[in-house]
């Protein structure tokens, strides 16, 4: 994963869980902004590991999940 990745957009990815999200949480500590419109299977565990993990987030899109 890259470390610098500022922005990521995720909307509509079907197959994005919570365990993916927890990766990337961990993996891309400069994450400013995450879209995970529509990813059904991202629940709590995913979004409090973002919070955690990624003291960056600015701006988290969960329309639909």
């Amino acid at each position: 994963m890259c470390q610098e990745l500022q922005t990521l957009n995720l909307s509509n990815c079907q197959k994005v869980t919570d365990k993916g999200v927890t990766t990337l949480a961990k993996q891309c500590p400069l994450l400013q902004t995450l879209n995970l419109s529509n990813c059904q299977k991202v629940m709590d565990a995913g979004v409090e590991a973002l919070v955690k993990g990624c003291p960056k987030l600015q701006t988290l899109v969960l329309n639909g999940t």
